[in-house]
Protein backbone atom coordinates (compact mmCIF):
# COMPACT_ATOMS: atom_id res chain seq x y z
CA UNK A 1 0.00 0.00 0.00
CA UNK A 2 1.38 3.39 -0.97
CA UNK A 3 1.53 6.44 1.26
CA UNK A 4 -1.00 8.11 -1.04
CA UNK A 5 -3.47 5.30 -0.35
CA UNK A 6 -2.99 5.86 3.38
CA UNK A 7 -4.14 9.49 3.18
CA UNK A 8 -7.74 9.71 4.27
CA UNK A 9 -10.00 11.58 1.83
CA UNK A 10 -12.96 13.67 3.07
CA UNK A 11 -15.36 11.07 4.42
CA UNK A 12 -18.53 10.61 6.37
CA UNK A 13 -16.78 11.16 9.70
CA UNK A 14 -15.65 14.57 8.51
CA UNK A 15 -19.21 15.38 7.48
CA UNK A 16 -20.40 14.49 10.97
CA UNK A 17 -17.62 16.56 12.53
CA UNK A 18 -18.58 19.62 10.50
CA UNK A 19 -22.26 19.17 11.25
CA UNK A 20 -21.48 19.42 14.94
CA UNK A 21 -18.90 22.18 14.86
CA UNK A 22 -20.78 24.08 17.57
CA UNK A 23 -22.52 21.39 19.62
CA UNK A 24 -24.90 22.07 22.50
CA UNK A 25 -24.29 20.58 25.96
CA UNK A 26 -25.31 16.93 26.16
CA UNK A 27 -24.29 16.41 22.57
CA UNK A 28 -24.32 12.58 22.54
CA UNK A 29 -27.60 10.69 22.94
CA UNK A 30 -28.09 6.99 23.47
CA UNK A 31 -31.07 4.92 22.31
CA UNK A 32 -32.97 5.71 25.53
CA UNK A 33 -32.50 9.46 25.04
CA UNK A 34 -29.90 9.85 27.79
CA UNK A 35 -27.45 12.64 27.05
CA UNK A 36 -23.68 12.63 27.56
CA UNK A 37 -21.31 15.57 27.41
CA UNK A 38 -18.13 13.48 27.52
CA UNK A 39 -17.30 11.45 24.40
CA UNK A 40 -15.28 8.81 26.26
CA UNK A 41 -18.03 8.28 28.81
CA UNK A 42 -20.52 7.89 25.98
CA UNK A 43 -18.30 5.40 24.11
CA UNK A 44 -17.72 3.29 27.22
CA UNK A 45 -21.46 3.15 27.87
CA UNK A 46 -22.47 2.34 24.30
CA UNK A 47 -19.66 -0.03 23.32
CA UNK A 48 -19.33 -1.71 26.74
CA UNK A 49 -15.53 -1.66 26.66
CA UNK A 50 -13.17 0.40 28.84
CA UNK A 51 -11.85 2.63 26.05
CA UNK A 52 -9.22 5.21 26.98
CA UNK A 53 -8.07 6.41 23.57
CA UNK A 54 -9.04 6.36 19.90
CA UNK A 55 -6.35 6.28 17.23
CA UNK A 56 -6.32 6.63 13.47
CA UNK A 57 -3.48 5.47 11.23
CA UNK A 58 -4.10 6.08 7.55
CA UNK A 59 -7.75 5.16 7.02
CA UNK A 60 -7.99 2.70 9.92
CA UNK A 61 -9.46 3.44 13.35
CA UNK A 62 -8.66 1.63 16.61
CA UNK A 63 -9.98 1.92 20.13
CA UNK A 64 -7.29 1.42 22.78
CA UNK A 65 -8.58 -0.14 25.99
CA UNK A 66 -7.31 0.37 29.52
CA UNK A 67 -5.51 -3.00 29.53
CA UNK A 68 -3.58 -2.03 26.38
CA UNK A 69 -5.60 -4.21 24.03
CA UNK A 70 -7.39 -2.86 20.99
CA UNK A 71 -10.67 -2.99 19.13
CA UNK A 72 -10.06 -2.52 15.42
CA UNK A 73 -13.00 -0.58 13.98
CA UNK A 74 -11.67 -0.42 10.43
CA UNK A 75 -12.36 2.43 8.03
CA UNK A 76 -14.92 5.20 8.49
CA UNK A 77 -17.23 3.25 6.22
CA UNK A 78 -16.88 0.17 8.44
CA UNK A 79 -17.69 2.21 11.54
CA UNK A 80 -20.88 3.52 9.98
CA UNK A 81 -22.22 0.05 9.20
CA UNK A 82 -24.04 -1.33 12.26
CA UNK A 83 -23.19 -4.96 11.52
CA UNK A 84 -19.48 -4.27 11.04
CA UNK A 85 -19.28 -2.20 14.22
CA UNK A 86 -20.99 -4.96 16.17
CA UNK A 87 -18.69 -7.60 14.65
CA UNK A 88 -15.61 -5.64 15.72
CA UNK A 89 -16.87 -5.63 19.31
CA UNK A 90 -17.95 -9.27 19.25
CA UNK A 91 -14.34 -10.14 18.37
CA UNK A 92 -13.57 -8.88 21.90
CA UNK A 93 -16.25 -11.25 23.25
CA UNK A 94 -18.32 -8.23 24.27
CA UNK A 95 -22.08 -8.73 24.24
CA UNK A 96 -23.44 -5.70 22.42
CA UNK A 97 -26.89 -4.62 21.27
CA UNK A 98 -27.97 -4.38 17.65
CA UNK A 99 -27.22 -0.78 16.75
CA UNK A 100 -29.46 1.35 14.57
CA UNK A 101 -28.09 3.71 11.95
CA UNK A 102 -28.78 6.70 14.22
CA UNK A 103 -26.87 5.07 17.11
CA UNK A 104 -23.93 4.29 14.86
CA UNK A 105 -23.82 7.94 13.73
CA UNK A 106 -23.65 9.02 17.37
CA UNK A 107 -20.86 6.55 18.12
CA UNK A 108 -18.92 7.56 15.01
CA UNK A 109 -19.22 11.21 15.97
CA UNK A 110 -17.88 10.52 19.46
CA UNK A 111 -14.92 8.61 17.99
CA UNK A 112 -14.25 11.45 15.55
CA UNK A 113 -14.29 13.99 18.39
CA UNK A 114 -11.55 12.21 20.37
CA UNK A 115 -9.52 10.56 17.60
CA UNK A 116 -5.74 10.90 17.72
CA UNK A 117 -4.32 10.86 14.19
CA UNK A 118 -0.97 9.07 14.09
CA UNK A 119 1.71 9.28 11.43
CA UNK A 120 1.46 6.02 9.44
CA UNK A 121 5.13 6.25 8.45
CA UNK A 122 6.29 6.47 12.07
CA UNK A 123 4.28 3.41 13.11
CA UNK A 124 5.32 1.44 10.05
CA UNK A 125 8.99 2.23 10.69
CA UNK A 126 8.60 1.09 14.30
CA UNK A 127 6.97 -2.20 13.33
CA UNK A 128 9.63 -2.88 10.69
CA UNK A 129 12.33 -2.23 13.31
CA UNK A 130 10.68 -4.74 15.67
CA UNK A 131 10.54 -7.35 12.91
CA UNK A 132 14.18 -6.74 12.02
CA UNK A 133 15.26 -7.26 15.65
CA UNK A 134 13.17 -10.42 15.91
CA UNK A 135 14.54 -11.70 12.59
CA UNK A 136 18.18 -11.43 13.65
CA UNK A 137 17.77 -14.15 16.25
CA UNK A 138 14.96 -16.22 14.77
CA UNK A 139 14.74 -16.02 10.98
CA UNK A 140 15.43 -19.26 9.11
CA UNK A 141 14.76 -20.56 5.63
CA UNK A 142 13.80 -20.55 2.94
CA UNK A 143 11.26 -23.32 3.56
CA UNK A 144 9.22 -24.58 0.63
CA UNK A 145 5.60 -24.92 1.76
CA UNK A 146 4.73 -26.54 -1.58
CA UNK A 147 7.08 -29.44 -0.75
CA UNK A 148 4.89 -32.03 1.04
CA UNK A 149 7.77 -33.42 3.11
CA UNK A 150 8.99 -29.99 4.22
CA UNK A 151 5.47 -28.85 5.04
CA UNK A 152 4.81 -31.95 7.12
CA UNK A 153 8.09 -31.47 9.00
CA UNK A 154 7.21 -27.85 9.72
CA UNK A 155 3.75 -28.71 11.01
CA UNK A 156 5.08 -31.49 13.22
CA UNK A 157 7.31 -28.88 14.88
CA UNK A 158 4.27 -26.81 15.89
CA UNK A 159 4.04 -28.08 19.46
CA UNK A 160 7.76 -28.40 20.15
CA UNK A 161 10.31 -25.93 21.56
CA UNK A 162 12.11 -25.94 18.20
CA UNK A 163 9.14 -24.75 16.13
CA UNK A 164 10.28 -22.10 13.60
CA UNK A 165 8.71 -18.80 14.66
CA UNK A 166 9.99 -16.68 11.77
CA UNK A 167 10.95 -18.12 8.40
CA UNK A 168 11.33 -17.25 4.77
CA UNK A 169 9.20 -19.10 2.28
CA UNK A 170 10.38 -20.20 -1.13
CA UNK A 171 7.55 -18.00 -2.46
CA UNK A 172 9.38 -14.78 -1.48
CA UNK A 173 7.21 -14.14 1.57
CA UNK A 174 8.11 -14.34 5.25
CA UNK A 175 6.02 -16.08 7.88
CA UNK A 176 5.95 -15.10 11.55
CA UNK A 177 4.25 -16.64 14.59
CA UNK A 178 2.25 -13.99 16.42
CA UNK A 179 2.64 -14.93 20.09
CA UNK A 180 6.45 -15.40 20.01
CA UNK A 181 6.77 -12.05 18.22
CA UNK A 182 4.61 -10.25 20.81
CA UNK A 183 6.52 -11.91 23.65
CA UNK A 184 9.90 -10.92 22.23
CA UNK A 185 8.88 -7.31 21.59
CA UNK A 186 7.34 -6.94 25.05
CA UNK A 187 10.38 -8.42 26.80
CA UNK A 188 13.08 -6.60 24.86
CA UNK A 189 11.75 -3.61 22.92
CA UNK A 190 8.41 -2.07 23.87
CA UNK A 191 5.04 -2.86 25.38
CA UNK A 192 2.70 -4.55 22.93
CA UNK A 193 -0.35 -6.83 22.88
CA UNK A 194 -1.73 -9.37 20.44
CA UNK A 195 -4.34 -6.88 19.22
CA UNK A 196 -1.75 -4.13 18.76
CA UNK A 197 0.59 -6.43 16.85
CA UNK A 198 -2.22 -7.75 14.64
CA UNK A 199 -3.16 -4.19 13.71
CA UNK A 200 0.48 -3.32 12.98
CA UNK A 201 1.07 -6.42 10.85
CA UNK A 202 -2.10 -5.80 8.87
CA UNK A 203 -0.98 -2.28 8.12
CA UNK A 204 2.22 -3.71 6.65
CA UNK A 205 0.14 -5.99 4.44
CA UNK A 206 0.49 -9.21 6.47
CA UNK A 207 -2.45 -11.63 6.50
CA UNK A 208 -3.47 -14.37 8.91
CA UNK A 209 -2.60 -17.65 7.24
CA UNK A 210 -3.55 -21.24 8.07
CA UNK A 211 -1.28 -23.95 6.77
CA UNK A 212 -2.28 -27.60 6.83
CA UNK A 213 -1.49 -30.99 5.37
CA UNK A 214 -3.42 -34.22 5.25
CA UNK A 215 -1.53 -37.11 6.84
CA UNK A 216 -3.09 -40.48 6.20
CA UNK A 217 -6.76 -41.00 5.51
CA UNK A 218 -8.30 -39.13 8.44
CA UNK A 219 -5.69 -36.85 10.00
CA UNK A 220 -4.63 -33.29 9.24
CA UNK A 221 -1.69 -31.32 10.60
CA UNK A 222 -2.52 -27.63 11.04
CA UNK A 223 -0.74 -24.45 12.05
CA UNK A 224 -1.32 -20.69 11.97
CA UNK A 225 1.11 -17.97 11.04
CA UNK A 226 1.15 -14.43 9.64
CA UNK A 227 2.18 -14.14 6.01
CA UNK A 228 3.88 -11.07 4.54
CA UNK A 229 3.29 -9.54 1.11
CA UNK A 230 5.58 -10.89 -1.65
CA UNK A 231 9.25 -9.87 -1.49
CA UNK A 232 8.99 -8.40 2.00
CA UNK A 233 12.45 -7.73 3.46
CA UNK A 234 12.33 -8.57 7.20
CA UNK A 235 15.77 -7.10 7.86
CA UNK A 236 15.04 -3.77 6.18
CA UNK A 237 18.10 -4.01 3.99
CA UNK A 238 16.47 -3.37 0.61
Amino acid sequence: MSLAENVTPPDELERLRQARANPAPGRYKDAAGREYEDAMEFLRAQLRVDVVRAEKVGRLHDLVLRDGSRVTLGTAGDMLEPRKLRAALLDRQVVVPRYTGVQVDEIAQAVADVIEVLDPNAEEDGTRAWLAEFARGHLIGPLDLDDPAELERLLKWQDTPTVPVFFKGADGRVYVKLDPLVGYVTRHLARSTREDMIARLRRLGFTDCRIEKRVGADKRLRGRTWQSPPDFDPLGED
